[in-house]
């Protein structure tokens, strides 16, 4: 079943890379929902669904490399101004697996403000920045059981035809205030326009990790696969 699923999300995700190259705190992710192509004005409001598997080649780590890692939901509510520009926040739980020991909870927020490029009829690329934060039983570090950061994403989106909007790339990175927690991310995805109100998508997508002194920069860290939502208003 994980073999199927990594030849599956692999695929889809080397789609998405093909034109651009990345940028979770994953240990999360917190990430990074494809959007959805809407006219401008108006609100959007999202609800996601992910499940992330361990691709951390370090030994020891667990859950073991190809395990569910965790779990988490996501809620986002955006608005469009007339002039495309766009503010969002989101609310991210999460549940963490520790086979053997205690599942713990983390939670992530984030305020962002971007900006929808419309550069033809066809293609749309939304660059935004945000700051946010994890708290809860983050694992962050010992010293440091919650932590502020900040986060600039790229996202390209492609409409396919009236109903179908190829999310090509959405890349992240992320750093934390106070200390290095460099954590880029990068999905892409598909979403199916139900009418100018309604939304259903599919994502995927990859994190690595760089904390500095147990990290090397560039170290992956967890492959996710998401099913979601989203409601025009």
């Amino acid at each position: 079943m994980r073999k199927f699923l990594w030849l599956a999300s692999t695929g889809l995700l080397l789609a998405g890379l093909a034109p651009a190259k990345a940028a979770d705190f994953s240990e999360a992710n917190p990430v990074v929902s494809p959007p959805v192509t809407v006219s401008s004005g108006g609100n959007t409001f999202s609800s996601e669904f992910d499940a992330e598997f361990q691709e951390s080649n370090k030994s020891g780590v667990s859950p073991a490399k190809g395990d569910v890692a965790d779990y988490f939901a996501k809620f986002t509510l955006a608005h469009t101004f007339d002039n495309n520009v766009v503010i969002s926040g989101y609310f991210q739980p999460q549940y963490d697996l520790h086979p053997g020991k205690s599942n713990l909870w983390r939670y992530y927020t984030e305020g962002d403000i971007g900006y929808k490029a419309k550069v033809n009829d066809w293609f749309t690329l939304t660059p935004s920045a945000g700051i946010g934060g994890v708290f809860g039983d983050t694992g962050v570090t010992k010293a440091n059981p919650s932590a502020a950061y900040y986060a600039f994403y790229l996202a390209g989106d492609v409409k396919l035809n009236s109903n179908w909007t190829w999310n090509m790339f959405n890349a992240r990175y992320r750093n934390a205030f106070n200390y290095r927690w460099i954590t880029p991310k990068v999905a892409t995805g598909l979403t199916y326009n139900i009418n100018k109100s309604a939304a259903l998508y599919g994502t995927v997508g990859f994190s690595w990790k760089d904390t500095g002194s147990n990290d090397n920069p560039g170290d992956p860290d967890k492959l996710n696969i998401g099913v979601g939502a989203k409601l025009n208003f």
